[in-house]
């Protein structure tokens, strides 16, 4: 597991693109682990995982948006009406982003119960646990 301490005074565009390098490296991985036929008795538990990743992503899209029109205010380039459009768009973009990973979070949420039905069987035999 990727886990970079918190900042400590450490340069914060170094560190969101170190974190946003561990998520593509850990969906990578997850989506290579999903490719073993014996995966299938994880599902609820990873889909799970995703729920909340899915949720941790949409808050820190609306954190990137919110730093991101700041620093454009700050730095001034909200003067004129093109730089006020572009920021807008921006926003915008980054609004439907942060919308979409929260419908993808309600999908998984809503996917998680029907996976652990089919590991249930119509006998209710086989158990969600995951083993070794």
């Amino acid at each position: 597991m990727h886990r970079l301490r918190a900042s400590g005074g450490r340069d914060a565009v170094n560190e969101i693109y170190d974190h946003g390098c561990a998520l593509v490296e850990s969906a990578a991985d997850l989506r290579r682990a999903a490719g073993d036929p014996r995966a299938g008795r994880a599902a609820p538990a990873v889909i799970g995982c995703m729920t909340a990743a899915l949720g941790d992503l949409a808050a820190a899209t609306a954190e990137i948006e919110r730093a991101l029109t700041e620093m454009a205010h700050a730095a001034g380039a909200t003067d004129g009406a093109r730089a006020r459009r572009r920021l807008a768009r921006a926003e915008l973009g980054l609004a439907h982003l942060r919308d979409a990973l929260a419908e993808a979070a309600d999908a998984a949420a809503a996917a998680r119960p029907l996976a652990a039905r089919v590991l249930d069987g119509p006998r209710g035999g086989a158990s969600g646990k995951v083993d070794g």
